[in-house]
């Protein structure tokens, strides 16, 4: 029998599946609340079983990733870039001897890569960020194993990039429960989808 190991590893399970999973609670303790025999029946066992054979798991976990992916675009405009990238450059937050501390490293580590100057990131700023990404992407494909901590930070961010991916379909599952049982008023307007609203979506009584 295919279990969820088979199909996910510990990155996959933790920034893909479960944001694709955490969508799918509201509705299933719903279903729970109105069977819950199905808790002391061997249906439930069954029904997960078909799901992982059938890759329905799998396919939710691309899907969260896929709409992770989709809003990155929008978060790196609303950061102005990769945060490795503010870091590497001369404006950035780090302190002078740690940037040249790291610029060094690259410059000595990465083939045929020069740091930009002050100068080449005022006259041309996306040909530097452009320098600096070439030179993280060669970072991250030599620390994919052996690197537990980067590891367990990539799926950090993984995760919750995937599930503000998936926000407005929980938001979509809530609204009719949200109606359903009188918890909060937002569903009665567009200010559901304010994010300042969300905790008192998450909070409601079912």
């Amino acid at each position: 029998m295919v279990t969820i190991t088979d199909l996910f590893d510990n990155y996959a399970r933790q920034a893909r599946l479960f944001p694709g999973l955490l969508m799918v609670f509201p509705p299933l303790m719903t279903v729970l609340a109105w069977f819950p025999q199905l808790l002391l029946s061997n249906v439930g066992t069954a029904l997960l079983t078909i799901a992982v054979s059938c890759g329905l798991l799998y396919a939710l976990g691309s899907w969260a990733r896929t709409r992770g992916k989709n809003i990155e675009v929008g978060l790196l405009k609303q950061w102005d870039g990769w945060p490795t990238t503010l870091k590497l450059r001369h404006a950035g937050p780090l302190d002078p001897l740690t940037l040249m501390r790291y610029h060094d490293f690259l410059r000595r580590s990465v083939p045929h890569w020069q740091a930009p100057t002050p100068d080449d990131e005022k006259a041309n700023p996306a040909k530097a960020d452009g320098a600096y990404d070439s030179a993280v992407i060669w970072l991250k494909e030599r620390t994919r194993k052996g690197f537990p901590l980067i590891d367990k930070e990539n799926a950090q961010y993984g995760f919750r990039r995937n599930l503000l991916g998936m926000r407005p379909i929980g938001i979509i599952g809530l609204r009719p429960r949200c109606r359903r049982f009188h918890s909060c008023d937002l569903c009665a307007d567009d200010s559901i989808h304010d994010s300042r609203n969300l905790g008192c979506l998450l909070s409601a009584k079912t």
